[in-house]
């Protein structure tokens, strides 16, 4: 565990382990914690999102339709990529999320971006 964890049910908490606040200039890190039940709303980001998931079980929502992950697995998200995250088990959900550069939300209207993708560490050659 990285940070706290949400104070009741049905919540969510970012812990921010790198952004500009804390001297980076590029790149922003946060652990987000999810409660059961918890549905983040569908929104995108101007820059790239990688989520790599440390524990639980998540529900990925695209314009392409829904995913199931979990530990381990990694999620990619290209800049202005609409996407919602459903923590649908009964366990708080726990991932790293990794923007590059620096995070910015956007609801801007845009040219269609690639489709987003999902690996697993498991998957991973380690040569």
């Amino acid at each position: 565990m990285l940070g706290r964890s949400p104070d009741g049910p049905k919540a969510r908490v970012r812990n921010f382990i790198a952004n500009a606040r804390l001297g980076t200039k590029a790149t922003t890190i946060h652990e987000n914690v999810i409660g059961p039940g918890v549905v983040v709303p569908l929104h995108t980001h101007a820059t790239e999102e990688v989520i790599i998931v440390l524990s639980g079980e998540g529900e990925c929502r695209t314009e392409d339709g829904a995913q199931a992950y979990s530990a381990g697995d990694v999620l990619i998200f290209p800049a202005g990529v609409k996407h919602s995250i459903k923590n649908p088990g009964t366990v708080l959900l726990r991932q790293l999320c990794i923007f590059r550069p620096i995070r910015e939300h956007s609801n801007s209207k845009r040219k269609p971006p690639a489709k987003w993708s999902k690996s697993s560490i498991r998957d991973t050659d380690s040569r």
